[in-house]
């Protein structure tokens, strides 16, 4: 399992992205990390803690640390995090591989498409 690293409000943590993870979420949360498309911070910040948690059950991190943010440098190291966690689970879930025939199908057509004109 690849670990990496994140700093929130100055406070470096390792995190990680397994089932530990994705079901940490789903008890912060209360619903189904497949149903959630992340465009709110607060699911944002819940994927971050349930992360670092997967990696340390110990870890001193809560939603608190990060919903205190009063300077944007501490919301960007939340954002910045959470793009960690997506890579790991880019990784997890092997997304490149279906991103890369996606990436060809279009090519194909592109090429179909010169063809015909």
């Amino acid at each position: 399992m690849k670990q990496k690293e994140v700093t929130i409000n100055g406070k470096t943590y390792p995190v990680v992205f397994n089932m530990k993870t994705i079901t940490g979420f789903e008890e912060i949360v209360d619903h189904s990390f497949f149903n959630d498309d992340f465009t709110k911070m607060s699911s944002r910040m819940a994927i971050v803690v349930a992360a670092i948690t997967a990696a340390d059950i110990n870890a001193d991190i809560s939603a608190k640390d990060m919903l205190e943010a009063d300077k944007w440098k501490k919301v960007k190291g939340v954002i910045e995090a959470y793009n960690v966690i997506m890579e790991l689970s880019s990784e997890f879930f092997d997304i490149p591989l279906a991103k890369k025939k996606i990436e060809v199908a279009d090519e194909k057509e592109k090429e179909g498409e010169q063809k015909k004109n």
